[in-house]
């Protein structure tokens, strides 16, 4: 699946992920990665647990931590304002 970050937390260390499917993803990034809004991210981006997504705009393998899936916009605000 393909999704595009919309949402980076203040420590950049989660994003929110828009979905092909109109929904969002949390992904928690397990690495030192620098994400941009507007990069295109590819891979299972709905199940929870450990998975390795690439960043199709920066040419990179990301290892993350899918948080939540299936959320709202609103919802990933009120989750990243906190990290």
């Amino acid at each position: 699946m393909k999704g595009t970050i919309e949402l980076i937390s203040p420590h950049q260390g989660m994003i929110s992920v828009r979905t092909e499917t109109d929904e969002f993803s949390i992904l928690e990034l397990v690495g030192g990665y620098s994400p941009e809004i507007g990069d295109v991210i590819i891979g299972d981006l709905e199940s929870l647990g450990g998975e390795t997504v690439n960043n199709v705009t920066q040419g990179e393998s990301w290892d993350v931590h899918i948080q939540a899936i299936h959320g709202s916009k609103q919802t990933t605000l009120r989750t990243l304002s906190k990290f």
